[in-house]
């Protein structure tokens, strides 16, 4: 919420656990 997002909540094994829930990920490539 800090940084400007609403609504924010934690997630029982945070970010892994998301993506292996299926949540959506969004991927940037890589600055050169």
């Amino acid at each position: 919420q800090q940084m400007g997002l609403t609504p924010v909540a934690h997630i029982d094994g945070g970010f892994t656990a998301w993506k292996q829930a299926g949540g959506p990920v969004a991927i940037k490539e890589a600055k050169q």
